[in-house]
């Protein structure tokens, strides 16, 4: 229980390592995507990634070029409306989740195994 922390800010593996050059394409992503919070809350996201951007980008990757005009478009994302008229599992696809179980403690036996997996 509790709140999360951020327990791990200078190992590159807990980054999501945006490279420099896509960071706008980032940013208009978080936008378009916000659709799904309070209109309120919105500008408070955007700005946490901004002022978190230290810890999302790739310090190793190649600066934007300065010059470069080009159009930042943000990736395609489902608006709010999009995602709630999702397709819903069917009755059967959800009867056969419960009637293999086993397949859940394989998969995590499978995660939980590999020493990629940061615990």
């Amino acid at each position: 229980g509790g709140p999360e922390v951020v327990t791990s800010r200078d190992h590159d593996e807990t980054k999501l390592l945006v490279p420099k050059s896509a960071w706008r394409i980032f940013i208009a992503t978080a936008e378009v995507a916000a659709d799904h919070l309070p209109r309120a809350t919105r500008g408070s996201l955007l700005q946490v990634l901004e002022s978190s951007k230290n810890h999302i980008v790739d310090a190793s990757s190649a600066e934007p070029e300065a010059n470069s005009a080009r159009l930042e478009l943000a990736a395609a994302v489902k608006d709010v409306r999009a995602a709630a008229a999702g397709r819903m599992l069917s009755k059967e696809a959800i009867a056969a989740r419960h009637a293999a179980p086993g397949a859940l403690v394989a998969a995590r036996k499978r995660v939980l195994g590999d020493p990629r997996t940061l615990y």
